[in-house]
Order: C-alpha cells, then structure tokens, then sequence
C-alpha cells in the first residue's frame, strides 16, 4: 500500500472515532479495540473483525458495525489493514 492510500484509509478511519465513541458512550468500557479490516477495491468493508479488549463484548460489536457501514477509499484491489480505537 503507497503512502497516500495509508493516508486515505487513515482519515477515513479518523472520521469514525466519533461514532466509535458512541460504543464506549453507551457501554462505559475503556480499552483498546483492535480492528482487522477487509476492504474491497469499491471500499465497501467486507470483513472486519475486533480483537483485543473489545472481541465478543458489546462495545466490540458496536464498533464493528460502525466499520461495517462504512464506505472507505475505494483503492481498486483488496485491501487488508488493522486499526486501533482506544476508548476511555
């Protein structure tokens, strides 16, 4: 992956904190939500999967649908990247 589509993904993912915050609002957990993230070249999310702190809790599987509804740069190739929310 070039510099600028890090770059890409890294501001679209800055764009949904807030709504990742939203989880950690509803839920009161503070941690770390580490995110494996599937993206398909149109930059729809086909996979993503929380580990860390947040795997198989609410507030993960908040997050995880607040990525999943995302639409993302679409960099026209399959794209696999990880990306923490820390929540406090």
């Amino acid at each position: 992956m070039s510099s600028d589509e890090r770059a890409q993904i890294a501001r679209a993912m800055r764009e949904l904190k807030p709504h990742a915050l939203q989880c950690y609002a509803q839920h009161k957990v503070a941690g770390i939500a580490d995110l494996a993230i599937v993206l398909d070249g149109r930059g729809h999310v086909d996979q993503v999967t929380v580990r860390g702190d947040f795997a198989a809790t609410p507030t993960g599987e908040c997050i995880q649908s607040v990525v999943r509804e995302a639409r993302l740069p679409g960099l026209g190739r399959v794209i696999h990247f990880t990306w923490p929310y820390v929540l406090r």
